[in-house]
């Protein structure tokens, strides 16, 4: 057996507890750990790395796993780059929301009962932890599945927490960040390829729409 496909075999079947991300390390700009690769299927294609940069965000971090080209184009479009403005996330002790749930409509999101918002105020900013690149058969999925662990524990440990910590709806016996992502991945296009995204604060704060209890005047 191969070097590489020993320690693939190795990550699939040991306790998920014992696996481990990459250390930071310098050299490796924008990135703030070295990029993992590994090839795929399809002849001639780009590998499939992790790409993982652990100050996106004032910190929150993110990781992507992704072809080499479709990272380089989420670079050069500026896709990670810090928003006009941009202010630090809001926490749940902060947030003029809280998540309430109401029978037959499921869980929402509600304006606390000593909050009001007012038109036009921003009333939730969210950037993703994770996304992961929609690779078909290319990649086999026990391979796949390892690639997605280490994007996520490369994380800093609170968004590898908040990730980990998100609804879980397709059954014990699912791959744990699988399960997470088809629980609560939204698909966006980025740099001409599928993605599935995690936004961990809107995904635990509502997995519904939003909705607005007080209706106010401003509204």
């Amino acid at each position: 057996m191969k070097p590489f496909a020993a320690l693939v075999a190795a990550a699939t079947t040991c306790p998920r507890w014992q696996l481990q991300g990459a250390p930071r390390a310098a050299g490796h700009e924008p990135w703030t750990h070295a990029v993992y690769c590994v090839r795929t299927r399809d002849v001639g294609s780009e590998p499939v790395c992790v790409f993982t940069d652990a100050d996106f965000y004032f910190g929150q971090g993110i990781s992507i796993v992704a072809r080499r080209d479709t990272a380089a184009r989420m670079v050069h479009d500026g896709l990670l780059d810090p928003a006009p403005h941009e202010r630090p996330p809001t926490r749940a002790s902060e947030a003029k929301y809280e998540p309430l749930e109401r029978e037959g409509s499921g869980v929402g999101l509600f304006v606390k009962p000593s909050e009001v918002i007012r038109a036009g105020e921003r009333v939730l900013v969210d950037y993703p932890t994770l996304v992961n690149g929609q690779l078909g058969e290319s990649v086999p999925p026990d391979l796949r599945r390892y690639l997605q662990w280490k994007a996520v524990l490369q994380l800093p440990g609170d968004a590898r927490r908040r990730s980990r910590d998100l609804a879980k709806s397709r059954g014990q016996f699912m791959d744990e960040i699988e399960n997470l992502l088809e629980t609560n991945a939204f698909t966006h296009q980025k740099a001409d390829a599928l993605h599935d995204v995690l936004f961990t604060e809107a995904a635990v704060r509502s997995s519904m729409s939003l909705r607005m209890r007080c209706a106010t005047d401003e509204m």
